[in-house]
């Protein structure tokens, strides 16, 4: 965990620094371990709503790990530069290769016009699609055991998305090694409360909120328990 927020932060450092930000993010760092390379490129996808290549050096090649966004397939994108890499695979949302470290320069400019071109007339703007709008007390029993017979859930079978509104904010309180998740405790209009993590959203919490509209999808893995718990994709505090 130390290891990929450190990555992360030196990889958000350099595109921050970028005076304009691409179409697709390529970025290679050799601090990085090949094992956080994916998970670094997952986060500049959900920050900056573009694939994103994240790539490091072993053995003398270089090693990447590519996610993407789901108006662009990656590994077909990757086909198209195929005679740079001494070898490639993936799959729309995500993929890798390795390459002789000269081909660099390139790459992006290869990969870099892919992306122009077929993200030319997309609105490179995060959207979370939500499958319904329900009180969270309709989610268990039943309709829970519905849920679960729909796994394994993955790219091409993404996890239900519920929002739900109003919820009263019991508890707050960050965690993680630099206080950048928030564990809470939300109730709904019955007696229930329900634990909740927003991962990396620490700082979104107003000061003050009471009452929160709340994207997640839902989960029985909780520190070991059985316990229904939230997986907080979004949240705002509800309109008065």
């Amino acid at each position: 965990q130390q290891a990929t927020e450190e990555g992360w932060s030196r990889v958000r450092e350099e595109v921050d620094g970028w005076s304009n930000i691409p179409a697709i993010l390529i970025v290679h760092d050799d601090e990085l371990s090949p094992g956080i390379a994916g998970l670094v490129a997952s986060r500049l996808v959900d920050q900056f709503y573009r694939p994103a290549v994240v790539m490091t050096r072993v053995d003398g090649l270089l090693r990447a790990s590519a996610r993407s966004i789901p108006e662009f397939h990656i590994g077909e994108a990757l086909s198209m530069c195929g005679d740079l890499f001494a070898r490639h695979g993936g799959h729309r949302g995500a993929a890798g290769f390795q390459m002789l470290p000269e081909r660099l320069d390139r790459l992006r400019e290869r990969l870099g016009k892919v992306a122009e071109e077929r993200l030319e007339e997309i609105e490179l703007t995060p959207v979370i699609g939500i499958d319904a709008e329900v009180p969270i007390s309709s989610l268990v029993g039943q309709t829970y055991k519905w849920i679960k017979r729909m796994e394994p859930f993955g790219v091409d079978n993404r996890p239900p998305t519920f929002l739900s509104r109003g919820l009263q904010l019991m508890h707050a309180r960050s965690v993680g090694g630099q206080g950048q998740h928030l564990k809470l405790k939300l109730k709904d209009s019955g007696r229930a409360i329900w634990d909740a993590m927003a991962f990396r959203q620490a700082d979104q919490l107003s000061p003050g909120a009471s009452s929160l509209d709340v994207v997640y999808t839902i989960g029985t893995e909780w520190r070991g328990t059985d316990l229904l718990a939230l997986n907080i994709l979004d949240f705002r505090p509800t309109a008065e």
